[in-house]
């Protein structure tokens, strides 16, 4: 898992977004939501946190968890989400207001 989590980190589509931190310290582990190590755990400031990833020792797959956790599940619409949205082909619902 460290190695598949080390190539994440320094993936361009994800690198900037996250800082990345590793431990073997077991209630740091617990305190994140980790059952279990190795594991990763993604920490953010919207809906339900932390995330915690259940996938495969995989960088694709680290990555691709990375980028569906990193957009809220309800926005208000800014330039910052056309990216996560529309160019990664995300489901979407958009409700126009005046």
């Amino acid at each position: 898992m460290y190695d598949a989590f080390i190539k994440a980190a320094w993936d361009q589509s994800i690198n900037e977004k996250f800082n990345f931190y590793q431990t073997s310290d077991t209630s740091c582990a617990e305190k994140y939501g980790l059952q279990s190590t190795p594991g990763i755990s993604l920490i953010r400031n919207f809906d339900d946190s932390p995330v915690v990833y259940t996938g495969s020792a995989s960088r694709s797959d680290i990555v691709s968890f990375a980028k569906k956790s990193s957009v809220p599940q309800l926005i208000v619409f800014t330039d910052d989400y056309i990216e996560p949205i529309f160019a990664e082909n995300n489901p979407a619902v958009i409700l126009m207001t005046e």
